[in-house]
């Protein structure tokens, strides 16, 4: 038995414990048990993701960490979990998972392994988090990118080309064969029939810039006045993305719903899926989109023009770019079987190449060569 031990810093659930979650449930479980530990934060928002990630079936402890940055306290108890596990790998998915992972691997003598979801700061601090980070990589035994151009900027960055691999994440494709249909799900949402809907389902950070669907939301009501905009999620922006709407006033039609579990549910009700993003990894809801036949309007960034083709499988658009944003989702408007050959062939697409079961089975395969190896 290997004991994969994940860590990673999770105030707000999103694409990387989705990515977790689909990787865990295809997991061979005679073979390999995953553990995830989640560091302490003031106010308790981490219990949120511990609770999520225990009643999807990961086994989820939480770390000391808190006002104080209890460093010390995160690798002390980091280190028993790994003396106390089988042949324990260590798997860390941001900055700070990576410090202290990287410790308490260097401790115990345990293999250490990256994923990197992407490169995208924003800002002074996220700027010196991935310098932090770039640093650390250099001493993991493997760097898991989520996309050849993660990667590419990686080996740009550093870090040796024969420990940095790309394994696109995937996604749990069952979720999606039982989705309820639009009507039912429209109707669990109080949205009128006659509505379009765009949504997207991100975490309100500055890279996901909603604020662009938002500024295409009102291009779009200057022709399409039916047009209706739900935004999923939460995080440190959600105030001030509601403040700008209001200003806009885009009251009447833009919804914040806030955290939701029920992706499946809620990408029913949507008539198109929008990625206004001005950086990417390659996000999981990317997948989940295409698993449910919508079309899609994204940003042609890093890992998304990878795994959509303009044209093909979605409209893609210059970065953060709302009149570009607002002119594709116009066309689909326009012209419903446009999206719907979309839709299709995006569907067709996922479940061909990216589901959980093909990437698990890749890291498999490198878990077992780390442990032997050991």
């Amino acid at each position: 038995m290997i004991t994969v031990i994940h860590v990673r810093n999770s105030n707000y659930p999103g694409g990387v414990e989705t990515t977790l979650l689909g990787w865990v449930k295809e997991a061979n479980r005679e073979a390999f048990n995953h553990r995830l530990f989640i560091f302490a934060e003031p106010k308790g928002v981490h219990l949120r993701s511990a609770r999520v990630m225990r009643d999807q079936g990961l086994d989820s402890e939480v770390l000391p960490w808190g006002v104080y940055k209890n460093l010390f306290g995160a690798v002390k108890q980091l280190v028993g979990e790994i003396r106390r596990s089988p042949n324990p790998i260590v798997h860390s998915h941001d900055t700070r998972a990576d410090v202290v992972g990287l410790l308490a691997a260097r401790i115990t003598n345990a293999p250490f392994v990256i994923s990197n979801h992407a490169w995208h700061a924003v800002g002074f601090k996220r700027w010196l988090l991935e310098f932090i980070r770039a640093q650390v990589m250099r001493f993991a035994d493997y760097v898991i990118n989520v996309s050849e151009d993660t990667h590419k900027e990686t080996v740009r960055r550093g870090i040796d080309p024969a420990k940095s691999i790309t394994i696109y994440s995937g996604i749990d494709l069952s979720v999606f064969l039982d989705a309820p249909d639009k009507s039912s799900a429209r109707a669990s949402l109080g949205i009128d029939p006659g509505d379009f809907v765009i949504g997207d389902i991100a975490r309100l950070w500055p890279e996901k810039a909603i604020d662009k669907l938002l500024d295409a939301t009102s291009l779009l009501l200057e022709k399409h006045p039916n047009v209706k905009t739900l935004i999923v999620g939460d995080g440190p922006l959600e105030q001030e993305l509601v403040d700008y709407a209001k200003a806009r006033g885009l009251e009447s039609h833009v919804r914040f719903l806030g955290f939701r579990e029920d992706v499946a549910n809620l990408l029913s009700a949507f008539d198109v899926f929008a990625l206004p993003s001005s950086a990417e990894g390659t996000p999981m809801v990317i997948y989940s989109a295409m698993a449910m036949a919508l079309p899609i309007v994204a940003s042609a960034c890093s890992g998304v023009a990878e795994v959509l083709e303009d044209k093909r499988t979605a409209l893609l658009c210059p970065p953060a770019d709302a009149t570009a944003i607002a002119a594709a989702i116009s066309s689909i408007i326009q012209d419903p079987d446009l999206g719907s050959r979309l839709g299709a062939e995006a569907k067709q697409v996922v479940f061909q190449n990216y589901s959980a079961e093909q990437a698990i089975r890749k890291l498999e395969d490198l878990y077992r060569r780390l442990a032997h190896a050991g």
